[in-house]
């Protein structure tokens, strides 16, 4: 007797993905002040800054039939769970590249770097079933990025 294997359905809710708009959108200094040890200081860059995300759905949607519906806060909390689930990859990319950076300050030194911000703005629609129908809202989800600039050493004083 054969065994059927149960057949994966299509996810009722589909993210349109898009590459990012690049847009630096700020700097700000960071001190790694190293003044008063005899050996090098060592920190991760994520010390200095960290990436964090933003979501925003459309309160409005369009159904396939042209109707304009709104969108019911219960379910914008769930299409803003699926845009986050469609760029993990792209957040966990940009993770791991600022966990690999590294900040050194040889000793008697402060260092001076520049975080350069970044924001990753992708915007697109999402569909989801609405009363038989298919309807699609926009939305936009930025990764905001720090980035290590330029490094400028500078001798302690006293």
């Amino acid at each position: 007797m054969a065994t059927l294997a149960p057949t994966a359905t299509p996810r009722a809710i589909r993210v349109v993905k898009v590459s990012p708009i690049v847009e630096v959108t700020t700097t700000e200094q960071y001190h790694l002040n190293n003044c008063s040890n005899y050996t090098a200081m060592r920190q991760p860059f994520s010390d200095a800054a960290q990436i964090w995300t933003e979501v925003a759905v459309s309160d409005q949607a369009t159904r396939s039939d042209g109707t304009i519906i709104p969108v019911s806060e219960p379910m914008r909390s769930e299409l803003v769970h699926e845009v986050e689930l469609a760029y993990q990859d792209a957040l966990g990319v940009a993770r791991a590249t600022l966990d690999a950076s590294e900040m050194l300050a040889p000793p008697f030194t402060v260092w001076y770097i520049t975080v350069i911000w970044e924001d990753r703005l992708f915007a697109a629609s999402i569909s989801f079933p609405s009363d038989g129908l298919t309807a699609m809202a926009a939305y936009t989800y930025t990764q905001h990025v720090p980035i290590m600039g330029s490094v400028k050493p500078m001798p302690c004083t006293a």
